[in-house]
Protein backbone atom coordinates (compact mmCIF):
# COMPACT_ATOMS: atom_id res chain seq x y z
CA UNK A 1 0.00 0.00 0.00
CA UNK A 2 1.38 3.45 -0.89
CA UNK A 3 1.83 6.14 1.58
CA UNK A 4 -1.28 8.16 -0.21
CA UNK A 5 -3.17 5.09 0.41
CA UNK A 6 -2.40 4.45 4.09
CA UNK A 7 -3.46 8.49 4.39
CA UNK A 8 -6.66 7.57 2.62
CA UNK A 9 -7.39 4.79 4.77
CA UNK A 10 -6.31 6.47 8.24
CA UNK A 11 -7.98 9.59 7.45
CA UNK A 12 -4.60 11.53 8.61
CA UNK A 13 -3.34 14.38 7.99
CA UNK A 14 0.14 14.25 6.60
CA UNK A 15 2.38 16.41 8.91
CA UNK A 16 5.30 18.45 7.04
CA UNK A 17 8.57 17.69 8.31
CA UNK A 18 9.58 20.02 11.44
CA UNK A 19 12.36 18.15 12.36
CA UNK A 20 15.46 20.37 12.52
CA UNK A 21 18.99 19.25 13.33
CA UNK A 22 19.63 21.58 16.78
CA UNK A 23 22.61 19.28 18.03
CA UNK A 24 26.46 20.49 18.34
CA UNK A 25 29.54 18.54 17.65
CA UNK A 26 33.13 18.80 17.69
CA UNK A 27 35.11 22.21 17.27
CA UNK A 28 31.69 23.46 16.91
CA UNK A 29 30.23 22.54 20.71
CA UNK A 30 33.47 23.86 22.01
CA UNK A 31 33.30 27.16 20.92
CA UNK A 32 29.66 27.73 21.47
CA UNK A 33 30.05 26.61 24.91
CA UNK A 34 32.87 28.39 25.51
CA UNK A 35 31.58 31.72 24.41
CA UNK A 36 27.96 30.66 26.22
CA UNK A 37 30.09 30.66 29.29
CA UNK A 38 32.53 33.67 28.33
CA UNK A 39 29.30 36.05 27.89
CA UNK A 40 26.98 34.31 31.05
CA UNK A 41 29.63 34.78 33.47
CA UNK A 42 30.37 38.05 33.46
CA UNK A 43 26.67 38.52 34.00
CA UNK A 44 26.13 36.81 36.35
CA UNK A 45 29.01 38.34 38.25
CA UNK A 46 27.82 42.27 37.36
CA UNK A 47 24.58 41.72 38.41
CA UNK A 48 25.64 39.89 41.63
CA UNK A 49 27.99 42.97 42.70
CA UNK A 50 25.03 44.90 42.03
CA UNK A 51 22.73 44.27 43.80
CA UNK A 52 24.11 46.37 47.38
CA UNK A 53 24.15 49.21 45.21
CA UNK A 54 20.33 48.47 43.96
CA UNK A 55 19.29 48.11 47.38
CA UNK A 56 20.77 51.45 48.13
CA UNK A 57 19.22 53.32 45.22
CA UNK A 58 16.49 52.10 46.30
CA UNK A 59 16.31 53.81 49.38
CA UNK A 60 17.28 57.44 47.62
CA UNK A 61 14.64 59.55 46.05
CA UNK A 62 15.08 59.54 41.97
CA UNK A 63 15.54 62.73 40.03
CA UNK A 64 15.23 62.74 36.49
CA UNK A 65 15.15 59.69 33.76
CA UNK A 66 18.16 58.02 34.23
CA UNK A 67 17.47 57.44 37.69
CA UNK A 68 13.70 57.15 37.98
CA UNK A 69 14.28 54.33 35.20
CA UNK A 70 15.86 52.25 38.19
CA UNK A 71 13.22 49.33 38.58
CA UNK A 72 11.63 50.22 42.07
CA UNK A 73 12.56 53.74 42.10
CA UNK A 74 10.58 56.48 43.77
CA UNK A 75 10.34 60.15 43.80
CA UNK A 76 10.77 61.75 47.50
CA UNK A 77 6.98 62.29 47.31
CA UNK A 78 6.48 58.23 46.77
CA UNK A 79 9.15 57.70 49.61
CA UNK A 80 7.60 59.54 51.77
CA UNK A 81 3.66 58.17 51.27
CA UNK A 82 5.64 54.66 52.46
CA UNK A 83 5.20 54.72 56.24
CA UNK A 84 1.40 55.81 55.86
CA UNK A 85 1.38 52.62 53.97
CA UNK A 86 2.93 50.46 56.92
CA UNK A 87 6.61 50.09 55.14
CA UNK A 88 9.74 51.82 56.42
CA UNK A 89 12.45 52.90 53.29
CA UNK A 90 14.67 50.47 54.24
CA UNK A 91 11.66 47.58 54.60
CA UNK A 92 10.88 48.46 50.92
CA UNK A 93 14.25 48.49 49.48
CA UNK A 94 14.58 44.93 50.98
CA UNK A 95 11.56 43.65 49.58
CA UNK A 96 12.16 45.10 46.02
CA UNK A 97 15.45 43.61 45.98
CA UNK A 98 14.87 40.35 47.66
CA UNK A 99 11.97 39.75 45.04
CA UNK A 100 14.05 40.54 42.41
CA UNK A 101 16.66 38.44 43.64
CA UNK A 102 13.75 35.55 43.93
CA UNK A 103 13.45 36.18 40.15
CA UNK A 104 16.81 35.64 39.04
CA UNK A 105 17.66 32.64 41.13
CA UNK A 106 14.57 31.22 39.75
CA UNK A 107 15.13 32.17 36.02
CA UNK A 108 19.12 31.82 36.35
CA UNK A 109 18.66 28.41 38.26
CA UNK A 110 16.76 26.85 34.97
CA UNK A 111 19.22 28.52 32.16
CA UNK A 112 22.24 27.01 34.09
CA UNK A 113 19.86 23.82 34.50
CA UNK A 114 19.08 23.36 30.68
CA UNK A 115 23.25 24.45 30.28
CA UNK A 116 24.27 21.69 31.94
CA UNK A 117 21.65 18.91 30.79
CA UNK A 118 21.23 20.24 27.59
CA UNK A 119 24.75 21.96 26.21
CA UNK A 120 24.59 20.19 22.56
CA UNK A 121 21.92 21.31 21.77
CA UNK A 122 22.26 25.23 20.62
CA UNK A 123 18.72 25.75 20.22
CA UNK A 124 18.68 24.51 24.32
CA UNK A 125 21.92 26.81 25.03
CA UNK A 126 19.53 30.07 23.45
CA UNK A 127 17.00 29.18 25.81
CA UNK A 128 19.69 28.61 28.50
CA UNK A 129 21.30 32.26 27.57
CA UNK A 130 18.18 34.26 27.29
CA UNK A 131 17.02 32.81 30.52
CA UNK A 132 20.07 33.92 32.18
CA UNK A 133 21.13 37.11 30.18
CA UNK A 134 17.58 38.48 30.24
CA UNK A 135 17.16 38.85 33.80
CA UNK A 136 20.81 39.64 34.45
CA UNK A 137 20.98 42.13 31.88
CA UNK A 138 17.27 44.20 32.27
CA UNK A 139 17.49 47.76 32.32
CA UNK A 140 16.51 49.18 35.55
CA UNK A 141 18.27 46.43 37.82
CA UNK A 142 21.15 45.80 39.48
CA UNK A 143 23.64 45.65 36.22
CA UNK A 144 22.47 49.12 35.63
CA UNK A 145 22.89 50.67 38.71
CA UNK A 146 26.29 49.28 38.82
CA UNK A 147 27.13 50.90 35.34
CA UNK A 148 25.48 54.54 36.99
CA UNK A 149 28.42 54.10 39.85
CA UNK A 150 31.02 52.68 37.50
CA UNK A 151 30.73 54.72 34.32
CA UNK A 152 33.65 52.17 32.85
CA UNK A 153 31.25 49.46 32.95
CA UNK A 154 28.62 51.31 30.49
CA UNK A 155 30.01 49.40 27.55
CA UNK A 156 30.20 46.15 28.22
CA UNK A 157 26.85 46.29 30.50
CA UNK A 158 24.97 47.80 27.37
CA UNK A 159 26.24 44.95 25.07
CA UNK A 160 24.99 42.50 27.30
CA UNK A 161 21.50 43.77 27.56
CA UNK A 162 21.36 43.78 23.99
CA UNK A 163 21.97 40.36 23.43
CA UNK A 164 19.92 39.27 26.24
CA UNK A 165 16.88 41.53 25.14
CA UNK A 166 17.63 40.16 21.40
CA UNK A 167 17.56 36.39 22.23
CA UNK A 168 14.29 36.15 23.62
CA UNK A 169 12.78 37.45 20.55
CA UNK A 170 15.11 35.24 18.76
CA UNK A 171 14.14 31.92 20.87
CA UNK A 172 10.49 32.32 20.66
CA UNK A 173 10.81 33.16 16.53
CA UNK A 174 13.09 29.93 16.60
CA UNK A 175 11.36 27.43 18.82
CA UNK A 176 10.74 24.21 19.22
CA UNK A 177 12.20 23.33 15.40
CA UNK A 178 15.40 25.91 15.13
CA UNK A 179 13.99 27.06 12.13
CA UNK A 180 11.60 30.24 11.19
CA UNK A 181 8.47 29.41 10.57
CA UNK A 182 6.93 30.88 8.10
CA UNK A 183 10.04 32.18 6.88
CA UNK A 184 8.96 35.66 6.50
CA UNK A 185 9.40 35.89 10.10
CA UNK A 186 12.73 36.38 9.78
CA UNK A 187 12.06 40.51 8.84
CA UNK A 188 10.32 40.38 12.41
CA UNK A 189 13.46 39.28 13.82
CA UNK A 190 14.96 42.06 12.03
CA UNK A 191 12.78 44.47 14.01
CA UNK A 192 13.24 43.30 16.94
CA UNK A 193 17.40 43.88 16.63
CA UNK A 194 16.74 47.16 15.27
CA UNK A 195 14.36 48.18 18.22
CA UNK A 196 16.75 46.25 20.87
CA UNK A 197 19.93 48.10 19.43
CA UNK A 198 17.94 51.48 20.19
CA UNK A 199 17.57 50.53 23.81
CA UNK A 200 21.55 51.11 24.12
CA UNK A 201 21.48 54.43 23.55
CA UNK A 202 21.19 57.21 26.07
CA UNK A 203 17.74 57.46 27.59
CA UNK A 204 17.58 61.21 26.95
CA UNK A 205 18.29 60.44 23.30
CA UNK A 206 16.03 60.67 20.34
CA UNK A 207 17.07 57.26 18.97
CA UNK A 208 16.36 55.21 22.50
CA UNK A 209 12.77 53.49 21.90
CA UNK A 210 11.67 54.83 24.57
CA UNK A 211 11.64 58.63 22.83
CA UNK A 212 9.78 56.70 19.93
CA UNK A 213 6.31 58.25 19.36
CA UNK A 214 3.68 56.85 21.00
CA UNK A 215 1.68 55.42 18.33
CA UNK A 216 5.48 53.56 16.63
CA UNK A 217 5.93 52.00 19.81
CA UNK A 218 2.74 50.49 19.77
CA UNK A 219 2.66 49.27 16.22
CA UNK A 220 5.78 47.73 16.52
CA UNK A 221 5.37 45.81 20.06
CA UNK A 222 1.85 44.87 17.91
CA UNK A 223 4.07 43.09 15.21
CA UNK A 224 6.57 41.75 17.03
CA UNK A 225 4.26 40.23 19.70
CA UNK A 226 1.44 39.42 17.01
CA UNK A 227 4.23 38.07 14.92
CA UNK A 228 5.38 35.61 17.83
CA UNK A 229 2.32 34.51 18.75
CA UNK A 230 1.17 33.84 15.24
CA UNK A 231 3.96 31.84 13.83
CA UNK A 232 3.59 29.94 17.37
CA UNK A 233 -0.03 29.03 16.54
CA UNK A 234 1.01 28.00 13.10
CA UNK A 235 3.73 25.87 14.03
CA UNK A 236 1.54 24.53 16.77
CA UNK A 237 -1.10 23.49 13.95
CA UNK A 238 0.34 23.13 10.91
CA UNK A 239 4.28 22.17 11.62
CA UNK A 240 4.87 20.90 15.07
CA UNK A 241 5.25 16.91 15.75
CA UNK A 242 3.49 15.58 18.66
CA UNK A 243 6.84 16.11 20.69
CA UNK A 244 7.37 19.96 19.94
CA UNK A 245 3.28 20.35 20.63
CA UNK A 246 4.11 19.47 24.55
CA UNK A 247 7.05 21.67 24.46
CA UNK A 248 4.89 24.44 23.50
CA UNK A 249 2.37 23.67 25.68
CA UNK A 250 4.70 23.85 28.86
CA UNK A 251 6.62 26.92 27.53
CA UNK A 252 3.29 28.48 26.96
CA UNK A 253 2.08 27.39 31.12
CA UNK A 254 5.53 29.01 32.19
CA UNK A 255 4.74 32.53 30.60
CA UNK A 256 1.87 32.81 32.07
CA UNK A 257 2.91 31.76 35.38
CA UNK A 258 5.30 34.41 34.98
CA UNK A 259 3.14 36.99 33.98
CA UNK A 260 1.07 36.32 36.20
CA UNK A 261 3.35 36.67 39.13
CA UNK A 262 4.44 39.62 37.57
CA UNK A 263 0.94 41.37 37.76
CA UNK A 264 0.08 40.13 41.25
CA UNK A 265 3.35 41.79 42.67
CA UNK A 266 2.35 45.02 40.52
CA UNK A 267 5.77 44.98 38.62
Amino acid sequence: MSNKQRQAVSGSKPVASSTANTRLSGSWLIITRALWLALVVPSLVLFVAGFPLYYARLQMACVGPVMCNIVGSMTAKGLQALPALGFSVSEYAAFVTLFWAIIAVIWCGIGLLIYWRRSDDWLALLAAFFLVMFVTTFPGLPTSVLALTYPVLNVPTTLMSVLGQASIGMFFLLFPSGRLVPRWTGLILLLIVIQVVSSAFPLTSPLNANNWPGWLNGLVSLVTYGTIIFSQVYRYRRESTPVQRQQTKWVVLGIITVVTGFIAFGV
